[in-house]
């Protein structure tokens, strides 16, 4: 297309299902899959294909070793990317890359990266880690969160989607069945030496019912913050899409219901949280537009 150039393009050479992801208030960052099924790249749409790039194992540093520890926590299944604000002047908004893993753990990498070319923030990049679930973490998502004008730190709040077999939910106490999880991850200031992100389970929701009597299927596809973060959507295998307040109860806001396969894709307009409009796309081929909970005129 003459009038829709490309400007740049990115060669993954990856052959797993993990998406690749913009970050959240940088435009010029975007997380890849590899080559390597446990790698992430983190490219500056800027510079050439190969230049200036950040490549972390999945799992952290301590991973990207040979042999078996290397292979731990599987193949890399997810990816999200955002810049954490930080009320403190001492700090400037920096990336968090959150990776998930076939194992069900999600990993947080802080990358410390002010006024620092790409190819050099390894050593500066901490991580943290929440085991969500026994199963592939198949979806991510992330916003900032501003700490209080009291506190140095800074936050992402991350929603997770899990792949879910209804058998093995039943072996699980109620309370952990669900198959999405929000997550707030704490990032201490840069004048805070010795310290690292620290991650914490804020929620978990369930998409269908589970039970003996019932053949739902309540794995998790896609999900999707509004932009203004607020609320979040979740796409289920079970062929519905439903909306969950970021504060509020375990209890969806709504459920949707217009697919007749599992819905794997959703967005909401930059002017959403106005709007109310959303998007999802499904295995049916069939892509809904939907308005959800627009601003009271």
């Amino acid at each position: 297309c003459p009038t829709c150039p490309i400007v740049t393009e990115f060669q993954t050479e990856s052959h797993t299902f993990c998406a690749a992801s913009p970050c959240a208030g940088n435009p010029y960052l975007v997380a890849l899959p590899s080559k390597d099924e446990s790698m992430a790249t983190v490219c500056d749409i800027r510079a050439p294909p190969t230049g200036n790039v950040f490549e972390t194992h999945g799992a952290g540093e301590k991973y990207d070793v040979s042999g078996e520890g290397r292979r731990k926590h599987g193949m890399l299944t997810s990816l999200a990317m955002s810049e954490a604000s930080f009320s403190s002047l001492e700090d400037t908004a920096r990336p968090v890359l959150a990776t998930g893993m076939e194992s069900g753990t999600v990993f947080f990498h802080d990358m410390a990266m002010p006024n620092r070319p790409l190819k050099q923030v390894s050593p500066y990049t901490t991580s943290c880690s929440l085991e969500l679930s026994k199963n592939p973490i198949l979806t991510l998502d992330l916003v900032s969160s501003i700490m209080s004008e009291s506190s140095a730190s800074g936050a992402v709040i991350a929603v997770a989607g899990m792949a879910g077999d209804s058998t093995d939910l039943l072996e699980l106490p109620a309370a952990d069945r669900g198959t999405a999880a929000v997550v707030k991850t704490v990032l201490p200031s840069i004048s805070t030496s010795n310290s690292e992100p620290v991650a914490r389970l804020r929620a978990r929701v369930a998409t269908c019912r589970v039970g003996h009597d019932t053949a739902g299927k309540p794995g998790v596809a896609t999900c999707r913050f509004r932009p203004d973060g607020c609320i979040f959507a979740v796409g289920g295998w079970d062929k519905r899409l439903r909306i969950f307040d970021r504060h509020g109860s375990a209890a969806p806001l709504a459920i949707l219901k217009a697919h007749s396969d599992s819905v794997t894709a959703v967005d909401w307009s930059p002017d959403a949280a106005a709007s109310g409009i959303l998007a999802t796309g499904a295995s049916d081929g069939k892509i809904c537009l939907w308005r959800c909970f627009p601003a009271a005129k």
